[in-house]
């Protein structure tokens, strides 16, 4: 059995073929599933493999790539299928442009900042908005900065974070964008400090997060599905470009729960934002 995968544009296909006698069989889907199986019967063998080999060469034009033949040194995928099989080529690309150093002015720059949006709780929501958008500019100038590294700052992220739980309160959509500028560990840090049964209005939100985490067992990916999926503030289109571009990682990551579209329906929790997108990317 030959096997051919395709992962990008928002899709993740594999595609497999065999001779058998004359019988031509294809196996083809999305990564993750059974796929459909279809047989097509010829005079003889040669004209089987004749017909294998003009399918192979329309699969390459598509862009798939042959990932397992028969016989070749490939322990580690045969016998395997769906997102199982493709884990080794799917990677997600750097989100994130890490320096080797930050400038130390700019790390209490952005300390204040997020110290600033921590006491805004009970300001105007002009203010909040201008306050997060400051705190986000503040940490885009120390793009990927690790958290544990700095603890002035680590200090004032967890009084942002623990805002969005407290009366009054600050949106989750300020907090997921503040993550957008940091590595995924401050995502993973987030979620353990809003915990089990986080409290406030973005409670129910909260809990698709760590879901997410739990399901996809990937703290980069977990962030990138969950911007796209639970911050209100990006818009639908918005929220459906980011989840185009993770897709076929979610795909594959959400194999074991049954399939994309199952995933999806288990992440629905009753918040309104994640329960409008959760229909619009399963569509």
């Amino acid at each position: 059995m030959r096997r051919f995968e395709f992962v990008g544009g928002g899709s993740a296909k594999f595609w497999t073929c065999r001779v058998d006698g004359g019988v031509f069989t294809i196996v083809f889907g999305r990564l993750g599933s059974d796929g459909q199986r279809k047989e097509k019967e010829f005079d003889d063998e040669a004209d089987a493999e004749a017909e294998m080999q003009k399918k192979i060469a329309e699969k390459l034009k598509e862009g798939y790539a042959e990932v397992v033949v028969d016989g070749a040194a490939a322990p580690a995928t045969v016998g395997k299928k769906g997102a199982e099989a493709a884990s080794p080529k799917l990677t997600l690309p750097p989100r994130l442009t890490i320096a080797a150093c930050f400038d130390p002015a700019l790390i209490r720059a952005a300390s204040t900042s997020l110290k600033a949006l921590a006491r805004s709780t009970t300001g105007r929501s002009w203010r909040r908005a201008r306050a997060a958008k400051e705190a986000r500019r503040a940490l885009h100038r120390i793009c990927g900065v690790d958290l544990s590294a700095h603890e002035e700052l680590a200090t004032a992220f967890d009084a942002v974070v623990d805002a969005v739980t407290s009366k009054p309160s600050l949106p989750l959509s300020f907090v997921l964008s503040l993550c957008a500028e940091l590595p995924a560990a401050a995502f993973a840090r987030a979620l353990a400090r809003w915990g089990k049964k986080p409290a406030g209005p973005c409670a129910k939100a909260i809990t698709t997060l760590t879901e997410i985490a739990l399901t996809l067992g990937d703290d980069e990916l977990a962030l990138r599905a969950g911007l796209a999926l639970c911050d209100s503030g990006a818009d639908d289109d918005a929220a459906a470009a980011r989840f185009a571009k993770v897709c076929p990682f979610v795909e594959a990551g959400a194999a074991k729960s049954g399939g994309l579209q199952k995933w999806l329906t288990a992440m629905d929790n009753g918040d309104a934002v994640v329960a409008r997108r959760t229909t619009l990317f399963a569509a």
